[in-house]
């Protein structure tokens, strides 16, 4: 499935030879993605983004919680085809008492879960290897990114990603 997928992937590179927007950080979070990951669009597009970034600029980490089985073998699959710098992290969200109870908020009827610090705390497991400086680069390149592109449980296009990030650049060159 995937060799079939990933044949087009080299003309999308050549094509985009000459652009480089700096280093990229990839952040992706999952949530139960057997869905999403299944028919292997997501991955190559995945796939396809990296080359348009240019593999050498780009560092890929992915956390998934709370996963099917089926999810963890796509994204085993999916691992093996990552040629560049990546994390992918499979694992159960497993809370103590204290990280449990300042993600819920208390209204007027009862305790809710607060979804805004539950995304923050799996966004902070997913750039886990740039906070915590755990990213080993070989000697000649710099471990430091330009951009950070989070990109969660949804379908994109590669081109719309590329563009997005490029455009941040153009961007910031035109506030200078």
């Amino acid at each position: 499935m995937f060799d079939t997928l990933f044949s087009s992937r080299r003309s999308l590179r050549a094509s985009n030879k000459n652009r480089s927007i700096g280093k990229v950080f990839i952040v992706v979070n999952l949530y139960q993605s057997e869905s999403l990951l299944k028919d292997g669009i997501w991955t190559h597009t995945m796939l396809e983004l990296i080359d348009e970034l240019e593999p050498n600029n780009v560092y890929l980490s992915i956390f998934e919680n709370n996963s099917t089985i089926a999810t963890s073998q796509l994204l085993q699959d999916f691992k093996k085809h990552v040629k560049r710098m990546h994390k992918i992290v499979i694992t159960k969200l497993i809370l103590n008492d204290d990280q449990k109870a300042t993600m819920y908020i208390k209204d007027t009827i009862h305790k809710r879960l607060s979804r805004i610090v539950y995304l923050a705390m799996v966004r902070n497991h997913a750039l886990a290897p740039i906070l915590h400086n755990k990213i080993h680069m070989s000697t000649n390149e710099s471990r430091r990114f330009s951009k950070v592109l989070f990109l969660n449980d949804i379908a994109f296009s590669s081109q719309d990603a590329t563009r997005d990030t490029d455009g941040y650049s153009m961007g910031q060159k035109l506030l200078i």
